[in-house]
């Protein structure tokens, strides 16, 4: 009640949320891909808050909570969704992906899809990276080129996964079947705790979530 309305953080959370993750994440504090860096160029084009002052139409968050820290957007075309944390986190620097509508058309499809952002990013990430390294090919993804932030290993990977089609079933499950399948020491390219994919903050900065 009145306790949590007088905290320093209230009138932040409570008019842009976590939107401003991007600006959280300079510094060292996100990661890139899987787990490849801490900086990035594009990081700058990822303003969410500017989204949501074009798209944004209400606060939202959980039931009888007063801080409503979570965003609710609609966008033509695209529909509508609601948004934060790790929504802003992992569709973005865990696919390397700079492009706001595509950002939001990966965050409707994980509500669509009822998929887990973290898990599902740190799959195609890694999978990302393993092509890069040249582990597989288009052979072993269906013919798509896992160029990071394409419209292909991003939106369409996440359908495939949703699907269960092709290289997506691999994917979908989960990190010890799926480095069993490949092989070819794709387990040391795995960026996991206890079998989960881990969201993209740099876990020196938060060492008790690199246990958790």
């Amino acid at each position: 009640g009145n306790s949590i309305r007088e905290n320093p953080k209230f009138t932040k959370l409570s008019s842009i949320g976590t939107s401003d993750m991007h600006i959280a994440l300079s510094g060292g504090h996100g990661v890139l891909g899987n787990y490849q860096g801490t900086r990035w160029d594009e990081l700058s084009k990822v303003n969410i808050t500017k989204f949501w002052e074009k798209h944004g139409r209400r606060r939202a968050g959980c039931f009888n909570c007063p801080v409503q820290c979570m965003e609710y957007f609609s966008v033509p075309e695209l529909g509508h969704s609601i948004s934060s944390c790790a929504l802003y986190i992992d569709p973005t620097l865990g696919l390397q992906n700079s492009d706001l509508r595509l950002w939001y058309e990966l965050n409707c499809q994980f509500q669509r899809y009822g998929l887990d952002p973290t898990s599902t990013v740190g799959m195609i990430a890694w999978a990302t990276e393993l092509y890069a390294e040249g582990i597989i090919n288009q052979k072993d993804t269906d013919g798509v080129s896992l160029v990071p932030g394409s419209r292909d290993a991003t939106v369409g990977m996440v359908e495939k996964i949703a699907k269960r089609e092709g290289f997506g079933e691999l994917l979908a499950a989960g990190s010890d079947a799926a480095t069993e399948k490949i092989g070819r020491n794709s387990d040391y390219y795995m960026m996991q705790v206890k079998k989960m994919p881990l969201v993209h903050t740099n876990r020196q900065n938060n060492r008790g979530g690199a246990i958790a």
